[in-house]
């Protein structure tokens, strides 16, 4: 979480910089529907999403949002096997994938007047939110019957020691897909968008806001003695979003002369 907000620190600092340029004297595209992919770094995390937005005006946006995002708890630790090159995360019983499906709004607060200018609009977005749980394998070894045997089992199978022996690692990412669970939630974000670039047909923008995840179910990611599962997740994100501009109107700024 640190680095993040060291990094959205950096980013803030610098949008002086870049909202320096010339006066833009070509044709501006006021009216503007557009897709975009962004690529997020979370404090939990990383994902990417789609983004569709439909104009209602020059300054207002509808948005239709989709995004997929890989979870991680802060207990999550690296180790590595004592007797095996292979790292692995000690008491993980699941992974988490976030899908969520959110509708929003958008509106400019600082339109882009200058070439390389920067505008700057806030969003907010609100939908379902679904928790892909998929059980964390795990290879070990143990001996049964004075022979050497290698199996997999999930963290829960070996805390209750079903098997005692040692972990080589963990599995491939497919084994226990079949036992992949989905619990549903609601999922409510916000922040800042900071679009820069010389050229109106083409989106690069930076964003950075808060979200919430609430789910009715608990959600395990890391094993807890006495069942003290999050349900509530709440994350801080950067994202880098590009994308061009559908179905545009625009007007020529030639006047200023």
């Amino acid at each position: 979480m640190k680095r993040l907000l060291f990094i959205s620190l950096l980013v803030i600092s610098s949008l002086p910089i870049l909202a320096q340029g010339e006066i833009d004297s070509e044709t501006k595209i006021i009216f503007r529907n557009e897709r975009t992919i962004g690529f997020s770094l979370n404090s939990n995390g990383f994902g990417f999403g789609f983004r569709y937005g439909r104009f209602i005006d020059g300054y207002r946006k509808w948005l239709l949002q989709s995004d997929l995002n890989l979870v991680k708890h802060y207990k999550e630790i690296q180790s590595n096997s004592i007797f095996y090159n292979k790292k692995f995360v000690y008491g993980k019983v699941n992974t988490l994938l976030n899908l969520r499906l959110a509708v929003g709004y958008q509106k400019e607060l600082y339109s882009k007047n200058d070439k390389g200018g920067v505008a700057i609009r806030y969003f907010g977005f609100v939908g379902p939110t679904l928790a892909i749980l998929k059980p964390m394998f795990y290879e070990v070894t143990y001996y049964m019957d004075e022979n050497k045997v290698e199996d997999f089992v999930t963290f829960f199978e070996k805390n209750q020691q079903y098997h005692a022996g040692d972990i080589i690692g963990k599995s491939s990412f497919f084994d226990g897909a079949e036992n992949t669970t989905i619990k549903p939630g609601i999922h409510l974000s916000g922040g800042l968008s900071f679009e820069y670039g010389t050229k109106d047909a083409f989106i690069n923008a930076l964003e950075l806001g808060i979200a919430f995840d609430v789910f009715a179910d608990d959600i395990p990611i890391m094993y807890s003695a006495n069942n003290n599962y999050q349900q509530i997740f709440t994350t801080l994100f950067l994202t880098y979003r590009f994308g061009k501009v559908i179905n545009a109107r625009a007007i020529n700024t030639d006047s200023r002369d």
